[in-house]
C-alpha cells in the first residue's frame, strides 16, 4: 500500500499544473478516507454490493460480446483492495484531466501487489471509481 500511495504522490509531484502540490496530509487523507469505504463495507456492505452487482453485469454483459473467456473474471474486488482503489479515485484521479488520468492509472497499477491486486490491469481502477 505504500508503495501506490508513493507512487501517487509522485506522479501528481510531476504535473505542471495545481496536481503537483501534494503534502504528507493527502497522504493522511488517502488514508482516512480508505477507511471510511473500509468501515462501510464492514458495517452494512451496501456500496460494495451495488458496485459488485453493476460490475457483474457489465462483465456479464461484456463476456457476451466477447470472445475473450477472461473477460469476466475477478467480477469483485476484496474490501481491502476496493477500498484503496476508491480512496485514491476521491485524493488523486479526480483532481486529474482526462490524458492525465489514464497515466495515472496505468503508473499506479504497477504498484498493486498481493493483497492488493487488480486481475484486470489499470482499466480496472477506472470500472472501480467511475460508476
Amino acid at each position: 500500500m505504500s508503495r501506490i500511495l508513493i507512487e501517487s504522490q509522485q506522479f501528481m509531484r510531476e504535473q505542471k499544473d495545481e496536481c503537483s502540490f501534494v503534502s504528507l496530509r493527502d497522504v493522511q487523507r488517502a488514508l482516512m478516507v480508505m477507511a471510511w469505504f473500509y468501515e462501510q463495507a464492514e458495517n452494512n456492505g451496501v456500496l460494495f454490493e451495488m458496485m459488485n452487482t453493476r460490475l457483474s453485469n457489465k462483465y456479464t454483459f461484456e463476456a457476451q460480446n466477447s470472445e475473450d473467456e477472461d473477460n469476466h473474471a475477478n467480477v469483485g474486488l476484496d474490501k481491502l483492495t476496493r477500498s484503496l482503489v476508491l480512496a485514491l479515485g476521491v485524493c488523486y484521479h479526480a483532481c486529474l484531466g482526462t490524458e492525465k488520468r489514464q497515466r495515472y492509472r496505468k503508473r499506479v497499477f504497477k504498484c498493486f501487489r498481493d493483497p492488493c491486486v487488480l486481475t484486470r490491469g489499470a482499466n480496472q481502477i477506472a470500472e472501480e471509481i467511475e460508476w
